[in-house]
């Protein structure tokens, strides 16, 4: 009986490969995100596409990176944002507020 555990780090992640259809022996595709960095605020990261030809690297290219806003985030700052502004818009001396 074996366990085995595997430990994959979140910056920089084993590519994603697959195989190319009709030329699956010799022809593969592989997705590379590295750098990756996960917040409450944000996901981002790089991303470039590798071509093996008999799992030999022969062209890299760089697809450039992202920043993923969360969704919850941004809606809580933005309405954060409103509020703060209208409170500040308000007049002092008003006696209905």
């Amino acid at each position: 009986m074996c366990v085995c555990m595997y430990i994959v780090t979140a910056k920089n992640p084993p590519p994603i490969c697959f195989a190319v259809p009709y030329l699956k022996k010799e022809l593969s595709l592989c997705i590379d995100f590295y750098d990756l960095d996960v917040t409450a605020e944000y996901i981002s990261g790089c991303v470039k596409l590798e071509a093996h030809i008999v799992h030999v690297v022969v062209k890299k290219l760089d697809l450039g990176c992202f920043r993923i806003p969360l969704p919850g985030v941004a809606a809580q700052r933005t309405a954060v944002a409103v509020v703060k502004s209208m409170q500040a818009a308000r007049p002092k001396n008003n006696i209905f507020y």
